[in-house]
């Protein structure tokens, strides 16, 4: 027998034995181990890298695939929040619904409106029976007692309840002539309430609210004009209470 045969088989023998090896070394690997490959080139060579993962691993802790969003997901989406935007209650946007509340009450108003509403009239209420001067349900005792209401009220911190709807007639301004001559101001106007005492001013926070609310209204009716309960009731009120028009815009008459 030659020498180069003799290296030739003993290399054949030596490759036989690794690949053996391997082979024995992979079963028992894979016995325990899922064998995930990925491929990559580098300088022209391909590269394989060998991931071994546990397969024991519980479903449930997996890895989830982030879902790609396609141009159906993208027009879900935005239809979803042009809903949101177009959803009203009582006509008061998805948005501010959190900041105006609702809570009609049983007293102070009648359905009977005979005009357009083209009037805002802006009040100044506190609680005068002791207590707590600007708490929201002893002012709403006091409502009920005299059967007056208005349509929307504003607390100290600037939440918004709306306690009658707009299409009804709220019975807030009493015997009242408009800058025009007209009478009976109930009929076309909406009554706001700011929670504020005579030797108190509002808050910046009950600005802020009255003249968003104001905007609103605005877009519901044509409001001509914007005045206080001392405009239409000049000799009988005073209120609004040490009020600066100019934080909503002035007055409009």
């Amino acid at each position: 027998m030659s020498v180069q045969f003799k290296k030739t088989l003993g290399a054949v023998t030596l490759a036989t034995v690794l690949i053996t090896g391997i082979t024995f070394g992979m079963k028992y690997v894979l016995k325990s181990k899922s064998v995930t490959v990925t491929s990559k080139t580098l300088k022209n060579k391909q590269i394989s890298s060998v991931v071994l993962q546990d397969t024991n691993e519980k479903p449930e802790e997996a890895k989830q695939e982030t879902p790609v969003e396609n141009e159906n997901s993208q027009q879900v989406k935005e239809a979803l929040a042009e809903s949101k935007e177009n959803t009203s209650v009582q006509s008061v946007t998805r948005k501010e619904e959190t900041k105006t509340k609702m809570g009609l009450v049983s007293w102070g108003h009648s359905s009977d409106r005979s005009a357009e509403v083209d009037t805002i009239i802006v009040h100044s209420v506190y609680n005068k029976t002791g207590g707590d001067q600007y708490s929201l349900r002893k002012i709403l005792d006091i409502f009920k007692d005299y059967n007056v209401s208005p349509h929307y009220i504003i607390e100290r911190e600037g939440d918004v309840h709306q306690l009658v709807k707009e299409a009804s007639t709220a019975w807030h301004a009493g015997v009242s002539e408009m800058p025009d001559g007209r009478e009976n101001a109930n009929n076309f106007s909406i009554g706001i309430e700011i929670v504020n005492a005579e030797n108190d001013e509002p808050k910046s926070a009950q600005y802020k609210s009255l003249d968003d609310l104001i905007e609103q209204i605005k877009g519901r009716h044509k409001i001509k004009y914007i005045l206080g309960h001392s405009d239409i009731a000049q000799g009988r009120k005073t209120d609004p209470w040490n009020f600066d028009w100019k934080k909503v815009g002035g007055k409009e008459k």
